[in-house]
């Protein structure tokens, strides 16, 4: 009887192996799973942030009008942009910045272009290096002051903020 006994506790001890490796098993995908869940979930708030992010940037405008001969800019974000800086550049020609310090929500800025007209009152007139192509661009930085510039052709992009 002693064989009986001795077989028994035998399968019950094979028994409780297997079921602490399926026990555990178990365990190690519930946090395969779970730490899975959590890099995705902290990779779409990152992605939201920076969604917020672009949005405030992607609500400023940018575009030349022609028939007034002034660079427009503006802001249709709910949020203040600053440092707005207008560089302009054309082929031969050194380059010129229009700085103005902040723009308001809804708030238009016309720099006039300077070959026809004087600058505008309150705006500052630097003269920069000269661009090998014809561009203008707006460069801004937004309510969390990350720089953004937006060409004529309505592109944005993040860039690096001014020394």
């Amino acid at each position: 009887m002693a064989g009986f006994w001795d077989v028994i506790d035998a399968v019950g001890s094979f028994g409780s192996m297997v079921l602490a490796g399926a026990a555990g098993f178990v365990a190690y995908r519930l946090y395969s799973v779970e730490s899975e869940r959590d890099l995705r979930a902290e990779e779409l708030q990152r992605q939201q942030a920076a969604d917020r992010l672009r949005q405030q940037a992607a609500g400023v405008g940018f575009w030349h009008d022609a028939a007034r001969d002034t660079y427009c800019v503006f802001n249709a974000s709910s949020l203040p942009i600053y440092q707005v800086v207008v560089w302009r550049s054309s082929v031969g020609r050194n380059q010129a910045a229009k700085v103005h310090p902040a723009l308001r929500p809804d708030e238009l800025l016309e720099v006039p272009d300077g070959r026809k007209r004087p600058a505008a009152t309150g705006v500052q007139t630097v003269t920069l290096v000269r661009r090998g192509d014809d561009t203008s661009v707006v460069r801004f930085a937004d309510n969390a002051n990350t720089w953004w510039e937006r060409d004529l052709q309505g592109s944005l992009s993040q860039v690096e903020p001014p020394l």
